[in-house]
């Protein structure tokens, strides 16, 4: 049980950081085409 919760914050902070660099490609795109 414990070990399915470990999992399951190890995604979440996984996603997490995904969608954080995501983000900062995007802002660099928009950046450089204005």
């Amino acid at each position: 049980m414990a070990r399915q919760r470990l999992c399951v914050f190890w995604i979440k902070k996984a996603i997490g950081d995904v969608v954080m660099v995501v983000e900062v490609l995007i802002m660099n795109c928009q950046i450089s085409l204005q």
